[in-house]
């Protein structure tokens, strides 16, 4: 099976600016009453997957660049990615983490850029 699209932010096509692989890491998050006890027994509970992709952005050109950072300085996003374990398209809320923008002294002047998506909600398995 062909994947045409493998990475939408807000509704917008950005396959073709993205490197691969991107990774798709599937951080669990534990409650409260979660940890080790005296006889080494893990115990607690899993309050849902949220999954953090780490996508590296090649802009081409400044306008690229421009709409990407838009996007990015964004409190909140909409990702759609093809999530393997689903077969699928899939739809996330993301925030994101920090990211930088290294200027070089070559066309285009500036580098690729790494950034990390995180989800706002578990993951709902369908």
């Amino acid at each position: 099976m062909a994947i045409k699209t493998l990475l939408k932010l807000n509704g917008e096509d950005f396959t073709g600016m993205i490197l691969t692989p991107f990774k798709i890491g599937r951080p669990k998050l534990w409650g409260d009453d979660t940890g080790r006890l005296m006889s080494g027994e893990m115990t607690g509970t899993l309050k849902g997957i949220f999954p953090k992709l780490t996508v590296i952005f090649a802009p081409k050109n400044e306008s690229d660049l421009e709409k990407l950072c838009n996007i990015l300085d964004t409190a909140w996003q909409t990702i759609e990615y093809y999530n393997p374990i689903q077969h699928k398209v899939v739809q996330l809320g993301t925030y994101t983490n920090d990211y930088e923008v290294s200027i070089i002294n070559a066309v285009p002047f500036f580098d690729d850029v790494t950034v990390s998506f995180i989800a706002t909600k578990r993951e709902v398995k369908t």
